[in-house]
């Protein structure tokens, strides 16, 4: 009896041995990948300079960047040179990614936890020290050239096309955070030369949000950088159709000497401004196409 449980054990335990040994798993973690990048219709695409597949211990993907892919143009919005990846697998054999990931950037960290499935999208994540130059993904949007580290916490749950389902929580402190110089184009056939706009220091600006039931309260939005100084709070009201949203959003913001030498438009604005020398400032309608209010002056 006790030889027979022996020869079982040994059994087993040789069979996981060889099965850790044989299997597949950078198949797996190929086609865990291809999920992602499946659940964007194309409009986003990974590319991974190593891969290291592990079960018992985190994968590690060596030069990770994350692409979005629009209308011809491939941005990096992620580039990490390390990323270790905790993939369940049975989730994945069921078309559902569900991982835990630790991500290190040129100087800061990130880590937390991803799920990929049909009906949802889910990333708990806590940065620390995280550079622009890393996350890439604002400057990609805003079409402006950030720098800065990000420290805080993002907690989403994204449902494809029900905006009133999705829920979260936004809170980020945005360290020396700065735009390059660059030119901007507000609208066709207007050009602006921006010089650098130091819009925080080491104290760091900050953004909270909060999305529940169709709704994205902006609980605050503020740069008190040298350049800018801005105080802004509202709400989004979501639509399925992100372009579609409608904004509601107040507040205020001031320009150095600097700033208001490079922006023709102050000129034009002078007489909005308050006794504390800030101007007010109100976004509304919709996303695609916003209207933008310095008091009653109508700038878009």
């Amino acid at each position: 009896m006790v030889q027979w449980v022996l020869n079982l054990t040994a059994g087993i335990f040789f069979f996981v041995f060889f099965l850790f040994l044989f299997f597949p798993f950078e198949s797996l973690i190929t086609n865990f990948l291809g999920k992602i990048e499946a659940q964007s219709n194309g409009a986003y695409r990974i590319t991974v300079g190593k891969i290291e597949a592990g079960i018992i211990f985190k994968s590690v993907f060596t030069d990770f960047q994350l692409h979005q892919v629009v209308g011809g143009r491939d941005d990096v919005l992620l580039d990490f040179p390390k990323v270790k990846v905790g993939l369940s697998y049975l989730p994945l054999i069921a078309g559902t990614v569900k991982a835990s990931f630790e991500a290190k950037g040129k100087k800061g960290r990130m880590e937390g936890d991803l799920v990929v499935s049909p009906d949802e999208y889910r990333l708990d994540t806590e940065m620390h020290g995280m550079q622009f130059e890393d996350i890439r993904y604002l400057s990609a949007w805003l079409k402006l050239p950030l720098d800065g580290a990000l420290d805080g916490t993002i907690d989403l749950t994204i449902y494809p096309g029900q905006a009133s389902r999705n829920e979260g929580i936004i809170d980020l402190s945005l360290k020396n955070l700065k735009i390059s110089p660059t030119r901007v184009t507000p609208y066709p056939g207007f050009d602006l030369d921006l010089p650098e706009t130091v819009l925080s220091d080491e104290k760091g600006g900050a953004i909270k949000i909060q999305m529940k039931e169709g709704k994205l309260e902006l609980k605050e939005l503020t740069f008190p950088g040298e350049d800018l100084i801005l105080d802004l709070k509202g709400r989004i009201q979501l639509n399925k159709k992100p372009d579609l949203s409608r904004l509601a959003i107040n507040g205020k913001f001031s320009l150095s000497k600097k700033m208001q030498d490079a922006l023709p438009f102050v000129v034009m604005i002078e007489s909005q401004k308050s006794e504390d020398g800030s101007y007010p400032l109100t976004l509304s309608g919709r996303l695609n196409k916003p209207r933008v209010q310095i008091g009653t002056f109508d700038l878009l």
